[in-house]
């Protein structure tokens, strides 16, 4: 079980959201005195813990990560998460649970959204200062908004280390994810973003300012590619070939490759099939 160092002080009355945007609803040091399952089958609110020191396990939205001394984890509003402890190096954390208007708002203008490891945070610092206000006598009003610019500075940090965590060319591995799934069903930014442990704003924003282009449109573009290959040396029908590139329907497709070409994959086989027929000639 998980022992609480400090005891929290519970708000005086519910914070109404507009009026006060930021809401701290808890905060508290912990320590793991024995082996045990932290279970919680959605969260409610947005959970910060930072490992002061030991190691252990976290499983969130069927993920696994093994997390540090100085690695923080975030735990998004409606995530299914557990988490466990090392047996030997039982971890002690400080943690905070908060909601409201500008803890959404703040996760989206970060690109935050889809991180949940933080690895090599090393924000001790700042988590004892959310501790500290959390024990203060001040009022409750000054409190919030000292805990808020608090709170703002950790995403700040969070959004470093992020970035400095990235590998050196992650457009590069972007690409190649969306080379070798061309041919796939199903396949989306989700996918991109799973795989790579970044969020759809973060891919988006490597990856344009490389190719000067979204995923979304590379990924279009190289399937029309590879269309063409097919309109030129196969006797695939239209639709046949619409399907095989999983576009929704063949007049999806016709205007895609319209946009993108100048002509319909009709008109374009004709003509370049005519091309070649007089060149072999």
């Amino acid at each position: 079980m998980e022992q609480n160092v400090f005891e929290f002080k519970e708000q005086p009355e519910k914070i109404d959201p507009y009026k006060y945007p930021f809401n701290l609803e808890k905060c508290e040091l912990t320590q793991s005195i024995n082996p045990h399952i932290t279970v919680t089958p959605i969260s409610h609110n947005y959970i910060f813990e930072y490992i002061v020191k030991g190691e252990g396990t976290l499983i969130c939205n069927d993920k696994v990560y093994h997390l540090e001394k100085g690695d923080l984890f975030i735990l998004a509003k409606g995530s299914n998460y557990q988490y466990f402890p090392d047996i030997k190096k039982p971890w002690t954390k400080i943690k905070f649970a908060a909601d409201g208007i500008l803890v959404s708002n703040l996760f989206v203008s970060y690109s935050l959204t889809d991180v949940v490891a933080v690895k090599g945070f090393n924000g001790e610092r700042l988590f004892k200062d959310m501790l500290d206000l959390s024990q203060s006598e001040i009022n409750e009003e000054r409190k919030m908004l000292a805990q808020s610019l608090k709170f703002h500075e950790i995403l700040q940090r969070v959004y470093i280390t992020q970035s400095r965590n990235l590998p050196n060319d992650t457009a590069a591995a972007i690409r190649k994810i969306l080379d070798t799934n061309l041919y796939k069903s199903d396949f989306s930014m989700k996918d991109v973003s799973t795989l790579l442990g970044l969020s759809k704003a973060q891919i988006i924003n490597i990856f344009r300012e490389k190719y000067n282009k979204t995923p979304y449109k590379y990924f279009i573009d190289r399937r029309i590619q590879l269309s063409v290959t097919m309109l030129l040396n196969t006797d695939m029908s239209i639709k046949e070939i619409s399907d095989t590139l999983h576009f929704s329907d063949q007049h999806y497709y016709a205007n895609v490759f319209r946009k993108s070409i100048g002509t319909s994959p009709k008109q374009f086989r004709k003509e370049h099939m005519e091309v070649f027929k007089k060149s072999s000639k």
